[in-house]
């Protein structure tokens, strides 16, 4: 038996890319000194598996981010968390920014921001 026929190779090129949303827990401000937790939700919408993700924000006085690092494969999602314990009473007058990184074929990029 032989096989005559020809073999059919497409290339797909890596596409990195990351989702973001950021949420806050209470949504509303009570009072000065209040515990406010940060989760951040991250999903890998490429086509690769992204390695070394971590999520930074600049707002002051949060928490250390946990997980630090993580690995997503295609499509999964992970949250990410943390808090602040605002004592100035206007965590709405603040300015931030946060951003997802991942890292394919060894270098490091920002993938994603908001506001």
């Amino acid at each position: 038996m032989t096989d005559s026929d020809d073999e059919t190779v497409v290339y797909i090129p890596p596409q990195q890319s990351l989702s973001l949303s950021k949420t806050a827990l209470p949504t509303t401000y009570s009072y000065v000194g209040q515990e406010i937790t940060y989760s951040f939700e991250v999903t890998n919408t490429c086509n690769v598996v992204l390695t070394g993700v971590h999520v930074t924000d600049h707002l002051d006085g949060l928490s250390e981010i946990t997980p630090e690092v993580v690995t997503l494969p295609v499509g999964a999602t992970q949250v990410f968390h943390d808090y602040l314990f605002d004592h100035a009473g206007r965590p709405g007058c603040r300015q931030c920014c946060e951003y997802g990184h991942g890292t394919r074929h060894g270098t490091r990029r920002p993938d994603g921001h908001g506001h």
